[in-house]
Order: C-alpha cells, then sequence, then structure tokens
C-alpha cells in the first residue's frame, strides 16, 4: 500500500474503466441501484486498489541505491540522476522522485532531515494560524517548489506574520532540533527588498531569530540558515525542544514558502528530484570533486503515465467492477426467481473478467516489471 503523501499522477480515470468494460454509468445505475456519486467513489476505489497491484506487480517505487554527485565548486543545488557514475542506469527521475533515504558526505552518513519529505511543514495551509491578521494562506499549486503546493500568505493588511503550527490547535511540533545544523526553506516575495524574519520558539514562549532579505521580486531564494550561527543565542536547543516558528515580513507583499525544514547539512526536494546541500553564507559551495552519495525512491509514473500503464489500470479496475456484479447477481438470484434482464449472464460476466485480467497482464508485461532503465558503460 503507498503513502497518501507520496500518492504519484491517477493512472486513469472512470470514464478509462467504462471504456474497459464496454458498459456504461447507467447500466451500472440500474443493476447497483448506486447513485452517480456512489458509483463514481466506487470506481474511484476500485481505480485506487488497482494501482495498488500494478505497482506492487512492478516493485514500486524503484529504489537508486548509492547514486553518486560531485560538487563543482559553484552549486549547491544538484538534479538527482546517474550521470556523475562511472557508469549509470539511462533514467529519467526528475518530477519522480519521492524519498531520500539515505546521504552520505564522504561516505559519512548522515541524519535525515525533518520532516522525513522535507515538506510536511508548508503543504497544509489548515495546519498554520490564520488568526493573526492576514488573509488565510492558500494552497498554491502553480508556483510550488516541493509535494503538490506552496504558501500563500497574502501579507497586506497591518499583520504580516504567520505561525506555525496553529496557535488554536493545541498541538505544538515539541521537536528536538539541536541535532540538526540547518534551518532551509525556499521563499518567493511579489516585492523587492523585502526582509524575512524567522523566530523559533520554545515551551515557554522565548525565541532565537534569523533574518534574510530577497533582494528581487519574484525570485525563488534557498534560504540556508545555520541554527547556530545566523540567530540569535537566546535559546540552547539542548534543552530545549522547538513548539512552534513564524516568518514575519517588513512590508506588504504576497510570500510563497515552500520546502521548510530542519537538517543535517543537505535536504532534497521532490517530486522534482533536487539534491540540496547547505552550506553558511560565509562558506563557499561544495568544491570540485566532493563527494555526495545519496539513496532514494523514484515512481516513474509519478510525472506521467504511459498508455498501456493506464490501460492496464483501467483493465484492472474493470475486472473489480466485474466482479462486484457477479457478486450483485448471485445475490438476486439467491433471493428472486423473476428474469434479470438487467444483469448481463453469469457466464458472460466470467468471460469479460477473465479477457480484462489477461489484457492487463499483457499490459504490464508490455512494460516490463522491476528495473527498467538501460545500463550504460
Amino acid at each position: 500500500m503507498r503513502n497518501p503523501l507520496l500518492a504519484s499522477t491517477k493512472y486513469c480515470e472512470e470514464d478509462d474503466v467504462y471504456l474497459a468494460t464496454g458498459t456504461t454509468k447507467e447500466v451500472i445505475k440500474r443493476v447497483t441501484e448506486k447513485t452517480d456519486d456512489q458509483i463514481k467513489d466506487m470506481i474511484e476505489g476500485f481505480i485506487i486498489d488497482a494501482e495498488d497491484d500494478i505497482r506492487d506487480q512492478l516493485g514500486l517505487p524503484h529504489v537508486c541505491a548509492l547514486e553518486k554527485h560531485l560538487g563543482t565548486g559553484e552549486d549547491d543545488e544538484f538534479q538527482l540522476g546517474q550521470e556523475d557514475s562511472s557508469f549509470y542506469i539511462n533514467i529519467d527521475v526528475e518530477d519522480c522522485v519521492e524519498l531520500i533515504r539515505a546521504c552520505f558526505f564522504l561516505g559519512v552518513k548522515k541524519k535525515l532531515p525533518y520532516p522525513r519529505n522535507c515538506d510536511d511543514l508548508s503543504e497544509d495551509y489548515t495546519e498554520w494560524d490564520d488568526s493573526t491578521g492576514y488573509k488565510q494562506p492558500t494552497n498554491e499549486a502553480l508556483i510550488k517548489q516541493a509535494g503538490k503546493y506552496s504558501m500563500e500568505f497574502d501579507f497586506t493588511g497591518a499583520t504580516k506574520k504567520a505561525r506555525y503550527p496553529d496557535v488554536d490547535s493545541s498541538i505544538y511540533i515539541d521537536k528536538n532540533i539541536d541535532i540538526y545544523s540547518y534551518m532551509f526553506l525556499r521563499v518567493r516575495a511579489s516585492v523587492a527588498d523585502t526582509t524575512i524574519t524567522i523566530r523559533l520558539y520554545n515551551e515557554a514562549g522565548s525565541f532565537n531569530t534569523a533574518t534574510y532579505k530577497c533582494v528581487t521580486a519574484n525570485k525563488c531564494y534557498l534560504i540556508m540558515l545555520h541554527l547556530d550561527d545566523d540567530f540569535t543565542t537566546t535559546i540552547d536547543w539542548d534543552d530545549n525542544p522547538l513548539y512552534y516558528f513564524e516568518i514575519e515580513v517588513d512590508k506588504a507583499c504576497t510570500l510563497y514558502a515552500d520546502n521548510i525544514n530542519f537538517n543535517d547539512g543537505w535536504c532534497f526536494t521532490a517530486p522534482s528530484g533536487k539534491l540540496v546541500i547547505m552550506r553558511k553564507s560565509s562558506d563557499e559551495s561544495p568544491a570540485d570533486g566532493y563527494e555526495f552519495i545519496v539513496t532514494y525512491t523514484y515512481d516513474p509514473f509519478k510525472a506521467s503515465v504511459p498508455q498501456n500503464i493506464k490501460e492496464a489500470t483501467a483493465l484492472y479496475a474493470g475486472a473489480k467492477l466485474i466482479d462486484h456484479l457477479i457478486g450483485i447477481r448471485q445475490s438476486m438470484m439467491a433471493f428472486e426467481a423473476e428474469s434479470l434482464t438487467s444483469i448481463p449472464d453469469k457466464e458472460s460476466l466470467y468471460i469479460t473478467r477473465t479477457t480484462m485480467l489477461a489484457k492487463a497482464d499483457k499490459k504490464l508485461a508490455d512494460y516490463g516489471f522491476g528495473w527498467s532503465g538501460t545500463i550504460i558503460e
């Protein structure tokens, strides 16, 4: 079963299932006595089950183990893929990455970021406090950097501050961040020379503060804040868990924030598949040839679904629909002697189901099972 937070693009739609089975919603409605919405929900469930079956058979998500990346002396951000390896699998993981499961700097394993997917803190606007005078933020899909959305804050009123998590939720982060070195986030402000202030609070309400200026309007900045060097040191995080944090701007603007996490010198942006290496503002980018090794998972269908997989999903979901109709017919036959003219005979249904499953298996075989890349020496 897939993690719903990492779910990929839908493999097929409701109409594809009708096409695969050769039936219509009207026929199903007559047979099942369900409403349009109930039928839609039922078929959506069949599609999800079919997708899980296909993911299991194809071994998704795929694991890319111990992939090498080399510093250039100029870059802080690297696209995942095996171009830096001495030999590599010719695969395209851009927009398909789920999680980096391990990262090594010169052979030393680093701690995993918090949150694990580097994005939970900036994915759901309902978890942010909307009572401080600004417009309730909305999920912004068009300017997203990580996950499905970017957080959009309309800081045009008197108060230009946001808090995570919501003060009314009685839920706190309550996380030991002393094990990490950096806080990272991507931001974009609609007004030039906007100064962003970030405050990290402990349980008692004391806070450490850091600032960053977005010089250019509508440009996405990678903000890397060292927890010791860039923040004031009012709080010693060794004895104080992080309870909540605030983001404030010094002028009216629209601010987009995404990819917020705490990390041990690295994080990633998914599904685009960016490996981001942290550095202090006074330091240079990773030196030319500096080696990073990562192991990550990716779903090749996250960005787009091949036609044979789309058809296989519709066929599997259609077979589940046929099973449902067979069950209804058998149930009705057990209690009624009258003619069941509205439902195809059982033998026809079984033949249709068997044919659909055979076609679905053929579609998956055409795609290939397991690892699908080409080894290039």
